[in-house]
Order: structure tokens, then sequence, then C-alpha cells
């Protein structure tokens, strides 16, 4: 069932979340909190009406905004409840999250990472590998870790090395360099005794 305004009676689970920013500190003495957008464009904060803020699964709450402002490149938000300074100190650290339908695009058609989750990894040859199963945040660069025949390994999200993303396709193509895939262990030869 659908509510006003498109909104599901379902409640939403984490997973349902993506993160489109981190909430540093205080800002003022009014309750607004100092946010740090995943992305150099503000607008997408700047046009939020309601986010959810919380560590996890388990401390996530849905908070709506009282009002935005620019604040060079962070944003500015109000929410709803958070009246004064010691109140918004307490948010600091939890990551602002929308549900993944209300999530503006990110520039260049990059995708979020709950988007890259299983993806289908081939090589350029058109050669399956298995599939992306969780993403590493790293300072360098993220971490995709993959899963295939052979087993597990991880995936450097350099442009090297991925050479493409299809969201639509559900595809990831990669040329992967010497010692990037796991090797795959040979049968034993037919008759021999196992060790």
């Amino acid at each position: 069932m659908t509510l006003p305004g498109g909104r599901s009676e379902r409640p939403l689970a984490w997973d349902d979340l993506v993160v489109v920013g981190e909430a540093l500190r205080a800002h003022g003495v009014d309750g607004a909190l100092l946010v740090r957008p995943v992305t150099p464009d503000l607008s997408a904060l700047l046009s939020l009406r309601r986010a959810f803020l919380g560590k996890d699964a388990a401390s996530v709450r849905e908070l709506p905004i009282a009002a935005t402002a620019p604040c060079g490149r962070f944003a500015a938000i109000r929410f709803e409840g958070i009246d004064d300074r010691e109140a918004a100190s307490r948010l600091s650290g939890l990551a602002v999250l929308v549900p993944a339908d209300e999530a503006a695009p990110l520039p260049d058609g990059r995708p979020y990472l709950f988007q890259l989750v299983g993806l289908r990894v081939e090589s350029r040859g058109g050669e399956p590998l298995g599939e992306i199963v969780d993403v590493l945040e790293n300072p360098g660069n993220d971490v995709w870790v993959a899963r295939g025949p052979a087993g597990e390994y991880l995936i450097p999200a350099v442009d090297s090395i991925v050479l493409d993303v299809d969201l639509a396709a559900r595809r990831v193509v990669i040329d992967p360099i010497p010692g990037l895939l796991p090797e795959r262990s040979a049968p034993p030869p037919a008759g021999d005794p196992p060790a």
C-alpha cells in the first residue's frame, strides 16, 4: 500500500538507505549540524526534506528537516526537534541517509556503493569472474570484494582495472592484473588416491 506522497507503508530497513553525507559537528546555537556531502555537489543535501541519521540498523532514525543552507563546501542542516547546540552535538559522526529511490544521481553517472553489490564481474573478454559481494571504503580508492569460482578476491576501484560499470546490465568489466584473481586449483588426476 502506498501512503500520500508516494511513500510505502512498509518500514524502511537499513539496506534501503543510502549515505548522502556525514554529520560533522554542531553549527551555531540553534541546533544546526554541519554535514559533509558524499559528492562535491551540495544541491542533493540542500533539497532534502527528510533524512535518516544513524551508524547502523539499530540506531537509525528518521528526522524531518526544518532548514538547510550552504556553508562553504558543506551544508548546514537543522532537523526538527533538534533545537540547541548540545542536541546537535550528540548527532556528530552519524551518517546522513535517504531512501535509495530518493537519492540524487551522482556526478558523471558514477554508482552509489550500494548499487555495486550483486553486479556480475566479467573480464574484458567476457569471461565470468563472479560477483561483487561487498565494498570496502578506503581513502585512496575503494576496494570491491568479489566472489568467483576460485574463491574471494579484491578489485581495486581504479580506472586501469575497472573498465566499465553498467548498472542497467548489472555488470562490471575488469582488466585483471596478474595476481588479482585467485588461482583455480586443478582437480587431482583420475585414479590417484587422495593424499
